[in-house]
């Protein structure tokens, strides 16, 4: 956790040019970390909205067919920092939650509600959160569906354990007995225990993709409500670009992107000193740091894979080197080599089945290899 909240509509996959920790760095900010941002419109039985977390963590939308569904602003309730979710992803105090009730709550014809939320991509597996408060009166059932599409089994949901969020330091003050749901594992029911109580909750982490999440909210007795928090933990990334100032004329402006499953989430330039830094960003695996190389210049590696899943990611650094002409035939050979994979239309991956031989820039004779090399995978 980092950032504690953000406002409605924030910026998620876009980013904030600030004042970078790093010194003299061009630092983006993707405000990511802590708990979300919830935005709510439409009427009973037919609710829409937004559920926002930054940090390169997916948009989220969600329906709901509840009776009511609300935006409360987090200052009766919340999880405290001593909390099971709080020790990690810090208190949830004066931070907003989602209220949703079922679609009749009558002991004649009890009927329940469904509220789906639906990410634009698919979710981290790792390092985010949900919690389901007030469950003891009614029952959750919770399913989602993985990147594939198909429904997820119930120990991908993440399940953590139950907990009472009335107890522990610096919890909110609450004047019924406490008591905790029930986690079935097997059909993915979290049940309250039928009466009218505070704070029984539970709270995931799920350790697969998501694409969707969905709550099915049963009535045991009473007027019953539920409950929802999300929060991410967030991290940094930064480094620096040195060298070859001869031909780039300064290692400043240099611009370096973020890249999250190949797609670019963030992009900055260098300093002047030739820092930069990516801030409270998504805490996973899976990242790519690349700088787009000056003209006249070659990167030692033009892209570092990076994971910021349980550390802060410091020293992503590139240095470049003068081009020469040895870097132009290896880049013309990768091309041709690119342009024979499409041609081929092959399911496996050409460009690294035919690797051309290790190029040392200086060394004539490694040329040579690289030059018939080629020969040979233009004769075949």
């Amino acid at each position: 956790m980092k950032r504690q909240t953000m406002a409605a509509g924030a910026i998620s996959a876009a980013a904030m040019l600030v004042i970078s920790p790093v010194a003299g760095a061009n630092t983006v900010d993707g405000q990511g970390g802590g708990y979300a941002e919830f935005a709510v419109s439409g009427a009973a039985t037919n609710w829409t909205g937004t559920m926002s977390l930054g940090g390169g963590f997916p948009q989220t939308t969600f329906t709901s067919s509840a009776r009511t569904a609300q935006r409360i602003g987090g200052t009766t309730n919340w999880l405290a920092a001593s909390s099971p979710p709080g020790a990690k992803y810090g208190s949830s105090r004066n931070l907003p939650y989602l209220n949703v009730n079922p679609l009749s709550s009558t002991a004649a014809d009890p009927q329940p509600s469904v509220t789906t939320y639906s990410f634009s991509n698919p979710t981290p597996a790792e390092n985010w959160m949900f919690t389901l408060g007030d469950v003891d009166a009614d029952y959750v059932v919770v399913s989602a569906r993985g990147r594939d599409g198909d429904a997820v089994p119930a120990a991908a949901l993440g399940f953590r354990g139950t907990f009472n969020y009335c107890l522990g330091p610096g919890s909110p003050s609450c004047s019924r007995p406490t008591d905790e749901p029930v986690w079935n594992p097997v059909t993915g029911e979290l049940r309250g225990r039928g009466s009218d109580t505070d704070g029984a909750a539970a709270w995931f982490e799920p350790t697969v993709q998501l694409t969707s999440l969905r709550f099915e909210f049963h009535r045991l007795s009473g007027t019953p409500i539920f409950q929802t928090w999300f929060a991410t933990v967030a991290r940094d990334i930064n480094g620096r670009v040195s060298g070859c100032e001869e031909a780039s004329g300064s290692p400043g402006d240099i611009p370096v992107a973020l890249l999250r499953d190949g797609v670019v989430i963030a992009e900055t330039t260098t300093s002047a000193d030739g820092t930069y830094a990516f801030i409270n960003y998504h805490a996973q695996s899976g990242y790519t740091v690349e700088v787009d190389e000056p003209a006249g210049c070659v990167a030692d590696r033009p892209f570092v894979p990076v994971s910021t899943a349980s550390t802060d990611a410091t020293g992503v650094d590139f240095v470049l080197r003068e081009r020469t002409a040895e870097d132009d035939a290896m880049d013309e050979v990768t091309d041709e080599v690119n342009e024979l994979a499409e041609s081929l239309d092959l399911p496996i991956d050409i460009g690294t089945l035919l690797t051309p031989p290790d190029l040392t820039p200086g060394d004539p004779g490694s040329l040579d290899d690289v030059i018939q090399w080629k020969r040979g995978l233009l004769r075949w």
